[in-house]
């Protein structure tokens, strides 16, 4: 890991993204529940992948 910007990548993968994916479960009804979901799941991918791709640099 290379500091600060690798543990706000982990706060994003397991914490913000999936409170952002419940919340828009909770509101699963109203149109901004799904833009909530999804944008808590790309946030997920997105940083994970991130993650993942910097831990792999020499």
């Amino acid at each position: 890991m290379n500091g600060k910007g690798d543990t706000i990548r982990l706060l994003d993968v397991f914490i913000i993204g999936p409170v952002m994916m419940r919340g828009g479960y909770e509101l699963k009804d109203k149109p901004i529940g799904a833009a909530l979901f999804a944008l808590g799941a790309l946030t997920v991918v997105f940083n994970g992948l991130n993650l993942l791709s910097n831990g792999r640099k020499p």
